[in-house]
């Protein structure tokens, strides 16, 4: 399946390495893997500045109707992957995050990193 993602990179890193960077730990071959490819952008162009386009965009210039598709998975800069929803082995089931609360994780992130840039990451898992 193919994930929206949205990653938080610092304004004057280079964008392709430090993405690569914070995906590495996630790639499907690691216990905590999430993914088996990722492009930057891909299948979600014009996310972050519907309808014009665009993969990368400072996080405070995030417009909020963004909210309306929200993303599957926030990548922070410190290296925290956090997702709308996670396999729980024990139930075989999905723990989903409510629409609300997740909302307000990613109102939150753009706030937090709002001298970073956001990123969009298409990922297959």
């Amino acid at each position: 399946m193919h994930y929206c993602g949205l990653a938080f990179i610092q304004a004057d890193a280079d964008i392709e390495t430090r993405l690569a960077a914070l995906m590495a730990p996630y790639e499907e071959t690691n216990p905590d893997g999430k993914w088996d490819w990722y492009v930057l952008g891909g299948r979600w162009p014009g996310y972050l500045t519907e309808p014009t386009g665009g993969e990368i965009l400072p996080a405070r210039k995030v417009p909020l109707n963004v909210l309306r598709h929200l993303p599957h998975a926030l990548i922070l800069p410190d290296g925290r992957w956090l997702e709308r929803e996670t396999w729980n082995s024990e139930r075989e089931d999905f723990d989903r995050i409510e629409d609300r609360l997740w909302a307000e994780t990613f109102k939150h992130a753009l706030r937090d990193y709002a001298d970073h840039l956001a990123v969009v990451v298409d990922y297959h898992s």
